[in-house]
């Protein structure tokens, strides 16, 4: 009771204020993030922005021309990486092309933002994931694939510490 007391509801009348909609839908969202929020750790930024798609300028073709494909492969690699069995790309790439129809693609990127983040400690929540898949979900699916190449090779490419040199006696 109280929480509809905040948002000014008068339940009692019968009727639903449509135009408090966008306020109950921010409300509600912020109280499920609350709920559903983990332990707090170090996130590390992302190494490709948003606004950045043609850092592997595959990755943007297949983007803008068949974003459904690209988002499939990333899933598949990201599966792939936490040792998964790889059935290939075509139920992610077809959930993808379906939910996009209905312009409900920023279902799927949620998932596969989260995955993205938990598997290489990226920063970032799923609202902001889904608005962006949602707002633009080309550019989305192109930072998902170029995010986990620049992320798998930063991997490969770790220096790692050379043995101690010994000295001759």
């Amino acid at each position: 009771y109280v929480d509809w007391c905040i948002l000014n509801l008068d339940l009692a009348s019968g009727s639903f204020p449509t135009e408090r909609l966008p306020l109950i839908f921010i409300y509600f969202l912020h109280q499920f993030r609350k709920k559903n929020s983990r332990e707090p750790k170090m996130s590390l930024e992302w190494e490709v922005g948003i606004w950045n798609p043609c850092a592997d300028i595959g990755n943007c073709l297949w983007g803008w021309f068949v974003p459904c494909w690209l988002h499939g492969s990333t899933v598949v690699k990201l599966d792939k990486a936490q040792g998964k069995i790889d059935d290939g790309c075509t139920k992610p790439c077809l959930i993808f092309w379906l939910l996009h129809m209905c312009c409900l693609q920023g279902c799927v990127g949620c998932s596969s933002r989260r995955q993205l983040r938990d598997r290489f400690n990226l920063e970032g929540n799923n609202v902001n994931a889904c608005l962006s898949y949602t707002i633009c979900s080309c550019l989305s699916v192109i930072q998902d694939a170029n995010e986990f190449r620049a992320q798998t090779d930063a991997a490969l490419n770790k220096p790692t510490q050379a043995p101690a040199q010994q000295e001759m006696k």
